[in-house]
């Protein structure tokens, strides 16, 4: 929150952590160090100032409660406190779950294109943090949930002041970076380095419905990245490991293919990606990408790490 309070915290093992926080005066001077901070100046806050805004009159029992947070959740200079990074992430969190009063959304038609059917039936619904995206003209991409296209989760902040059709854009921009930021080997909570897993159908073939009859779903190949840290889990098809690549991006435009990689249209490129198992020992991968008379071609190993990209054919 501020360079002054920046800087690595002492160690602290998850049991330790929830024994702290699980007082509701050390939760009140965080949530006090936040509101009291006013960004983009602030000046750390001072003890007698923060006291009276946590509204402790007992100096001693005060002092103890600031003493257990600090090194960990709060840190101490010589103007006065201020939030650690990790103390700043707990108070956002409860912020970004409680500070609004919407956190529900009937469903509401957005009419974006459907990547089964193409037809724009699409609905948004908004339910326990988690935006759901579904086709009501298709049985979607997930036999068990039918008309079911995707899920995202979404803090109920992200409902504050939008439409339907904004709240589905934001949802759309946030999965794209977190996926983007899991595909370059930084885990977006946590920041650790995620191990990944390839899950392939070798005998994926689509029926009438677009669902394959052996894995059930309408994706070919899956990737399951996961932090060992935080146990954060990010699932997606594995052409995302080359949708937002720069190389992907430059042979769009040189075939002068309207591009906003931010957007839900953009995502379902994807979907015509050629996706290829070359080889299991060792396992070997290829997606393909086409634009007029020309291909862009990755080659993968079982990490989903760029062995090569050739490119054949003419730019416009």
């Amino acid at each position: 929150m501020s360079e002054e309070g920046t800087g690595p915290s002492s160690s602290l093992l998850p049991e330790e952590a929830f024994s702290l926080l699980g007082n509701e005066t050390r939760f009140n001077i965080l949530r006090a160090l936040w509101e009291l901070f006013d960004p983009p100046e602030s000046s750390p806050v001072s003890y007698s100032n923060l006291m009276d805004y946590v509204g402790v009159r007992d100096s001693g029992n005060f002092n103890y409660h600031l003493g257990k947070l600090e090194g960990h959740f709060v840190e101490s200079t010589d103007d006065g406190y201020v939030l650690s990074d990790a103390g700043e992430q707990i108070v956002q969190t409860v912020v970004a779950g409680t500070a609004v009063e919407q956190t529900s959304m009937d469903p509401v038609h957005i009419g974006v294109i459907c990547p089964v059917c193409d037809g724009t039936g699409t609905t948004i619904r908004y339910d326990d943090e988690t935006l759901t995206v579904q086709c009501t003209e298709c049985d979607g991409i997930y036999p068990s949930r039918p008309g079911k296209l995707a899920e995202f989760h979404l803090p109920p902040a992200g409902l504050a002041g939008r439409d339907p059709v904004s709240v589905f854009e934001s949802a759309i921009t946030r999965v794209t970076l977190e996926t983007r930021s899991m595909i370059a080997g930084v885990c977006p909570r946590c920041a650790s380095e995620p191990t990944v897993e390839v899950d392939w159908c070798r005998e994926h073939e689509s029926g009438d419905s677009g669902l394959c009859d052996q894995c059930d779903t309408t994706m070919q190949s899956i990737a399951m990245y996961l932090c060992q840290t935080c146990k954060h889990i990010w699932r997606f098809p594995i052409w995302c490991n080359v949708l937002w690549h720069p190389a992907t991006i430059a042979f769009f435009d040189n075939h002068d293919i309207d591009i906003e990689p931010l957007s839900w249209n953009y995502y379902l490129r994807g979907r015509e990606f050629d996706q290829e198992l070359l080889s299991e020992d060792p396992p070997r991968l290829a997606i393909t990408v086409r634009a007029d008379d020309a291909t862009l071609r990755f080659t993968f190993d079982e990490s989903m790490t760029i062995l090569s990209v050739e490119r054949d054919g003419p730019d416009t």
